[in-house]
């Protein structure tokens, strides 16, 4: 797995290659019930790109996300608090 920040400690980009769960600085970042095989995620102003081969049900922290996209297809967001359901 792995993260990437800005100068400001913004996420930019998240990696996470097998699991359940990704956590950074005590949030969850990404949060499933089944294992994941290969995740990106792509945070660019109000917009979230996830990337992946057969993405399975997940929750992602993303509270200035206003846009979604899921292997460059937009979809519809569903908050959760700060989390953005991915399905």
């Amino acid at each position: 797995c792995g993260l990437v920040r800005s100068r400001r400690g913004k996420i930019e980009r998240v990696v996470l290659i097998e699991g359940k769960r990704l956590s950074f600085n005590g949030k969850e970042l990404i949060k499933a019930k089944k294992g994941i095989s290969g995740i990106e995620l792509l945070y660019k102003g109000g917009k979230l790109m996830v990337n992946g081969p057969n993405i399975p049900k997940i929750s992602v922290y993303a509270p200035e996300i206003r846009e979604l996209f899921v292997n460059g297809k937009k979809k519809g967001v569903k908050k959760y608090r700060d989390y953005i359901k991915v399905r």
